[in-house]
């Protein structure tokens, strides 16, 4: 994917729009066995407010027939609309998915019954956590891990006034584009 400012049929735009670029992206494509996953929504915000298909996703037809494209209505302050891809097909499961101990059924009374402490510091440190995992391994049951993950994981810089000042821009936005369509 990428910003080819290639302007092509295939990539929906129109015939007036046609470029020199755009015959020669549609032509390698040929040429090469691949095909683009444009839909023909714009993805580039032009000054007028108008859309236009710049930014332009190709793959070979095996892998189109299984991936989606969709254009976002938001811009996250560029001129150039956010484009998703994603691939429809079923995601492998993990096998190897890291046991999670429920310590409330847990007996922690067997913990604290075996002499671990020795003169010297390594080794009481190992011993200690030898014992520890010993102890979970066998009294307390393991249970599978469920992952808590959000969609979207949160950065500590995201505050309130970011959504508002995303919301503010989208606003403005669909405001421009509507008065520039005549709506």
């Amino acid at each position: 994917m990428g910003d080819f400012n290639a302007h092509g049929t295939i990539f929906g735009a129109k015939v007036s729009e046609i470029n020199k670029r755009g015959r020669l992206l549609e032509e390698l494509l040929g040429a090469h066995n691949m095909v683009p996953l444009n839909t023909g929504t714009g993805t580039y915000m032009k000054h007028s407010g108008t859309l236009s298909c710049l930014d332009i996703a190709m793959t070979t037809a095996n892998l189109a027939r299984v991936t989606n494209w969709n254009v976002r209505k938001e811009s996250l302050g560029s001129d150039h609309l956010v484009v998703e891809m994603a691939i429809r097909d079923r995601p492998v499961p993990e096998q190897n998915s890291i046991p999670k101990w429920s310590y409330r059924r847990g007996d922690c009374i067997r913990l604290l019954t075996r002499d671990i402490v020795v003169d010297d510091i390594k080794v009481s440190r190992d011993g200690l956590l030898d014992a520890i995992t010993e102890a979970a391994e066998s009294n307390i049951p393991v249970v599978n891990s469920v992952s808590t993950s959000r969609r979207y994981t949160a950065v500590p810089y995201w505050t309130d006034e970011c959504i508002a000042a995303i919301n503010k821009r989208n606003k403005a936005k669909n405001k421009m584009q509507r008065t520039r369509s005549g709506r």
